[in-house]
């Protein structure tokens, strides 16, 4: 019978959170450090303490400069490129990848589960 294991779900989220500051790093994304530094997350959980969501928040206009939308009063031009805002993806592609990763860990952890009930099952059934 394979080990039984349990998902951390706040250490999935500090991970998440790991993966987005590494990679605002790597595109040059702190002229402030506020974006940086504004990341948080939490667990809600039902009655039963079963996780129900995974809550991330972080400053808005994050978002904006992942899809390289200009600032207020700024406009593309050739003559202006240095205002120019390029997308910058630091979110999407690193929440996807994490997203699937989570959900092949909690098919695991939810298929032992139930092997692990049905085996219990048909030991008490002889």
């Amino acid at each position: 019978m394979p080990e039984t294991f349990t998902i951390d779900l706040e250490k999935f989220a500090e991970f998440v959170i790991q993966k987005w500051q590494t990679k605002i790093v790597a595109l040059g994304i702190t002229d402030t450090r506020d974006l940086l530094n504004s990341f948080s997350a939490s667990v809600q959980r039902d009655s039963g303490g079963n996780p129900k969501i995974v809550a991330f928040t972080f400053h808005y206009y994050g978002k904006f400069l992942e899809m390289g939308v200009f600032g207020s009063g700024h406009r593309k031009t050739k003559t202006n490129k240095k205002h120019f805002r390029e997308k910058r993806p630091w979110y999407s592609s690193q929440f996807a990848r994490q997203v699937r990763r989570l959900a092949d860990l909690m098919a695991k952890q939810y298929g032992y589960e139930s092997i692990t009930t049905i085996a219990e099952g048909l030991k008490a059934d002889k």
